[in-house]
């Protein structure tokens, strides 16, 4: 991730913002540069290798044995202003164009 999901934020119960994962409204801590954090991960859904055996037998999909594989950053289309960002990242490089929708 180019952001550290250590320098991101959720509210407190009162209503103030506190570190993600931490009961804590003290955010000087998330100020640091993102190289003082361990790096993250963001999920992008390109590869997930499953056992059905596993499933049916857990009733979990992933369990806590999940090896990463690790790939380049990809665009994600959630929102209109994703697909302005992915229109804009196709004019300074076209070649993403058929990489994402094949061929023309």
């Amino acid at each position: 991730m180019s952001e550290s999901a250590y320098k991101t934020f959720e509210l407190s119960s009162d209503g103030r913002l506190k570190r993600l994962f931490s009961e804590s409204t003290q955010l000087d801590m998330a100020n640091n540069a993102r190289q003082v954090f361990p790096d993250t991960y963001s999920a992008n859904g390109y590869v997930d290798v499953l056992s059905v055996s596993f499933i049916l037998r857990n009733k979990i999909i992933h369990g806590d044995y999940v090896l990463p594989f690790l790939t380049p950053p990809a665009p994600e289309i959630d929102t209109e202003s994703d697909f302005v960002g992915l229109e804009q990242l196709i004019e300074i490089d076209p070649s993403i164009s058929s990489s994402i929708f094949g061929p023309d």
